[in-house]
């Protein structure tokens, strides 16, 4: 039977808060020391759960590097990324 909502069911903010990496969202963490031959340097997990290396070279050239040989993410992830990356960079003061 179908039973109404209940106070103890979570809004959708607090259920996308207690969500799992793997399966939903993208994650880009910035690293605190930059890898050497890059400016800012961090990585990110992909909503498969597969993660990359990124960073932004001295020229400022982006680049990325799968940690599985071979790995594309989806065009969605991709533009989830970038969002995500802007807003991680502003924040770090770049």
């Amino acid at each position: 039977p179908d039973e109404p909502a209940t106070e103890a069911d979570p809004s959708p903010a607090e259920a996308e808060a207690a969500a799992p990496t793997a399966g939903g969202t993208v994650t880009v963490e910035v690293d605190s020391i930059a890898q050497p031959h890059a400016m800012i340097s961090g990585n990110v997990t992909f909503s498969d759960g597969q993660k990359a290396d990124w960073y932004i070279d001295h020229q400022g050239r982006p680049g990325m590097a799968a940690r599985v040989p071979g790995y594309r993410p989806t065009p969605a992830d991709i533009s989830e990324f970038q969002t995500k990356l802007d807003a991680a960079l502003r924040q770090a003061g770049y």
